[in-house]
């Protein structure tokens, strides 16, 4: 299955929600504002015991590289997806919406090549070392281009940049998602 089937992603979101309602986590929409705020801080804690538990699961397999050590990476990782989903569920994100703009957000760190020259210049003000990845969009079939961290660093105002973390375009704007009801 690929991430790319967004239909089954969100007939799983579904599922997590309804799995939710099962074991007693009502939706947000059905609490008041300082419920929903306790019910996120409850569902942070199981992330984070998830997240432990993948932690685990990766050393483990690092340590013995074999299917049966991977197969427990998979289930964590999946842990983890399912209590992210309880926490979607319990704060009353709508994570099909919310994901695909981000998705399309990121996306946008794609650039021409004038544009990744431009980056590369910006951040070299920074003392921010880089470097070009040119890739073609499956979707598309065009060339692009990422800029990336060339290392482990930190630039002049101390921002921290892992090596091979993509970076922003020159002039990039922000996800400003929009506000939720009240």
């Amino acid at each position: 299955m690929s991430f790319k089937q967004s239909t089954a992603l969100q007939a799983l979101w579904s599922s997590i929600a309804n799995y939710n309602e099962m074991i007693g986590n009502p939706a947000a929409d059905k609490l008041m504002p300082v419920e929903v705020m306790a019910a996120c801080d409850a569902q942070m804690g199981l992330i984070d015991d998830e997240i432990k538990e993948l932690h685990l699961a990766l050393q483990e397999w690092y340590e013995d590289p074999t299917p049966a050590r991977f197969r427990e990476v998979r289930k964590e990782f999946c842990d983890v997806l399912v209590t992210l989903g309880g926490f979607a569920h319990r704060a009353g994100i709508d994570t099909a919406e919310d994901l695909a703009a981000v998705h399309q957000h990121n996306m946008s760190k794609f650039m021409t090549r004038e544009l990744a020259e431009t980056t590369v210049d910006t951040y070299r003000t920074l003392e921010v070392q880089t470097y070009l990845d040119r890739v073609v969009n499956p979707e598309t079939g065009k060339e692009v281009f990422s800029v990336r961290s060339a290392v482990n660093q930190k630039d002049i105002y101390g921002t921290k940049y892992r090596q091979g973390k993509q970076l922003k375009p020159a002039g990039f704007q922000d996800l400003d998602l929009p506000l939720p009801p009240l």
